[in-house]
């Protein structure tokens, strides 16, 4: 059993890739794509679309961590409790609280805010490459520079309690790692596959032990990196990759595996300017384009905000000049903040149509504020700060100054707990007969929720209150009525989230 390395520039190694997939598909394997956690989806697609098929069963698209939880599905996971992120914080907090009068380098950066955030990534980093505490005690003792010696010790130290904390009782996400390959042969998920891993920047140490116990099982086994050598005269540019590589290879060459490389040499499907500057943007020593660059612009602006209206001006005399739709331009930009904002605004500004494609945070949705609160106010028996919210969410029945109105009285006069599910008598009988009729249709609904779910017993039952609840305050008319506000008011991105 061999490994087949795939090396090439940006947008030759996918065609290669899917045509192989494609090949074995159709020869009756069973094909299993490796791929980052934001291109599954992506994978997919362009499965599908290239290969023309309707649908696949006998192809994997996984992630990383979705092939960790298929095997701990097929052969068993870890008996410790997994930590997350705040677990590890908290370990690392205790620990350096313990060592508070070892440290030396550290003893007063260990009290500062975002030092634990540092340092746990920095253990994580040192568990991936499979340094131990004692190594990394090792390494500090062998080192001339004091300062690094220092540094290093102070790790070591916190590192060697952080693993003593978990010992027996937790597992993080690296441990989870070891645990996976463990099991990965009593699980079958690779055995007698074609499995392909593509999309990854560099084979990190853990990830190539992944790699490696993949190969021991599977049938054949491709890596494609995005990767060149010399005389290319950016070859330097991919200096780690090759280190990964090299380091890949050998703990295959330690499992008895052998690693066969090839080259994928396309031509990129652009125009000449753009392949001289793939060519020659990063390369040494730099060569001039001869001819007028035609096609590609280069413009350098002041700030942000200038970029944006130099790329709404050429937008406009694109479809002003050449004929082109709207439909047919795109615009890149290399981070959210600040283009994502300034866009929507300068092409508004210029007339000019635009979706900005951003994720944005599923609990910043109106639907899920309300319903969040709802379930906190049904579940914590109406605490007057988890009512206001949802009064405020827009999907509590009440316009914004029937909210105002009830706000007012909930704060004056201390409405909360069961006295939401009872008629108000405190405060002048005006106040009264205004304000009941709201409180009525606010608690309605939350009592029903409330009790639905204390009937509930299982998931579907749980599922149904909350279906029911949204009926109840018709959260689809709600919706509606957001969307169409935001689209009178030309703001096409937030309608679109």
């Amino acid at each position: 059993m061999s490994v087949c390395l795939l090396s090439g520039r940006t947008r030759r190694l996918l065609p290669r890739v899917v045509a192989d997939i494609g090949e074995a598909y159709a020869a009756g394997h069973r094909c299993l794509l490796i791929v980052p956690e934001q291109f599954t989806l992506q994978a997919e697609l362009e499965l599908i679309e290239r290969l023309n098929l309707p649908g696949f069963f006998e192809i994997e698209v996984l992630s990383p961590t979705r092939l960790t939880q298929r095997v701990f599905e097929r052969a068993g996971s870890p008996q410790r409790v997994r930590i997350d992120t705040r677990g590890k914080h908290m370990v690392l907090t205790c620990a350096l609280a313990d060592l508070a009068e070892e440290l030396s380098f550290y003893r007063r950066s260990a009290s500062r805010a975002g030092f634990v955030d540092k340092l746990s990534a920095l253990i994580a980093d040192v568990k991936r490459s499979a340094l131990s505490p004692n190594a990394l005690a090792a390494a500090a003792n062998a080192t001339e520079d004091e300062a690094l010696k220092a540094k290093l010790t102070d790790v070591a130290r916190v590192y060697a309690a952080y693993e003593q904390a978990l010992a027996g009782r937790f597992v993080d996400g690296e441990d989870v790692d070891h645990a996976m390959r463990e099991r990965l042969a009593d699980s079958g998920i690779a055995e007698g596959a074609r499995v392909w891993v593509y999309g990854f920047d560099m084979l990190t140490q853990q990830f190539a032990r992944t790699i490696a116990a993949l190969a021991a099982q599977a049938d054949a086994l491709t890596i494609a990196l995005v990767m060149d050598d010399a005389p290319a005269g950016d070859a330097a540019l991919y200096a780690p990759v090759r280190v990964s590589v090299r380091r890949c290879a050998a703990m295959l060459a330690e499992a008895g595996i052998a690693v066969e490389h090839q080259r994928v040499d396309a031509p990129l499907e652009a125009s000449e300017p753009l392949r001289h500057l793939e060519r020659a943007l990063f390369a040494y020593p730099t060569r001039k384009y001869s001819d007028a660059p035609d096609g590609l612009w280069l413009h350098a602006a002041a700030t942000p905000y200038a970029e944006v209206q130099l790329a709404a001006a050429r937008i406009l005399a694109w479809v002003r000049d050449e004929g082109l739709a709207w439909h047919e331009i795109a615009v890149q930009y290399t981070a959210a903040e600040p283009y994502a904002g300034l866009i929507g605004h300068v092409f508004a500004q210029y007339g000019i149509p635009a979706y900005v494609d951003e994720k944005r945070p599923a609990a910043q949705h109106p639907l899920v504020v309300g319903l969040l609160s709802a379930l906190t106010c049904a579940t914590r028996n109406y605490r007057a700060e988890d009512m206001l919210p949802y009064l405020k969410s827009g999907f509590s029945g009440l316009l914004p100054d029937e909210v105002f109105a009830l706000e007012r009285y909930v704060i004056e006069y201390g409405l909360r707990g069961a006295k939401w599910k009872q008629p108000l008598r405190r405060g002048p009988e005006e106040l009264l007969v205004a304000i009941e009729p709201l409180r009525a249709r606010v608690a309605e609904p939350l009592a029903h929720l409330q009790q639905q779910l204390r009937e509930a017993r299982d998931a579907d039952g749980t599922l149904t209150a909350i279906w029911d609840f949204l009926r109840r305050i018709d959260a689809f008319a709600t919706l509606q009525g957001y969307h169409a506000r935001l689209i009178d008011a030309e703001l096409l991105t937030e309608a679109h989230h």
